[in-house]
């Protein structure tokens, strides 16, 4: 028996060949091997353009963290010259030097100011879990 020959006979006009079913079988796994590779082209396209988009939201988290830890400075530094203020207000008021409201203006600038400085803390730490996930995600990626 050689490649190709008929085995058998199935019915009138039908016959099968291992040469035949080898074709068949050969041609279907080569175009689902084109197809499993194209799909793992488009994939990896997709994950490029999804890994570069991390890192430019990455590298937007870590700019913003940098405005923030600034603005956080600044309103430790704006604290540390308020405190010693309203205190020498406190003072000037119970010498009778200058009025009450004064004092309260400058109080309510420190509270207010003291609690930004707490919302900004608290803003750099969802910052800090968004970069941590962001970086997390491109981890991902490269496994």
């Amino acid at each position: 028996v050689r490649s190709g020959d008929e085995l058998y006979s199935l019915s009138v006009g039908n016959k099968t060949g291992l040469g035949e079913t080898e074709v068949i079988i050969k041609d279907q796994l080569l175009a689902r091997r084109f197809e499993l590779e194209a799909a793992i082209i488009q994939r990896s396209t997709l994950d490029v353009v999804d890994k570069n988009g991390l890192h430019e939201q990455g590298q937007a988290l870590s700019r913003e963290i940098e405005r923030v830890d600034a603005q956080i400075r600044q309103a430790e530094e704006y604290i540390a010259f308020l405190a010693p203020l309203v205190k020498k207000y406190r003072q000037l008021v119970d010498q009778g030097i200058t009025v009450q409201r004064e004092f309260e203006s400058r109080q309510q600038t420190l509270i207010q100011t003291r609690q930004e400085l707490e919302s900004l803390r608290r803003q750099r730490v969802q910052l800090d879990g968004s970069l941590a996930s962001v970086h997390t995600k491109i981890a991902g990626f490269d496994a």
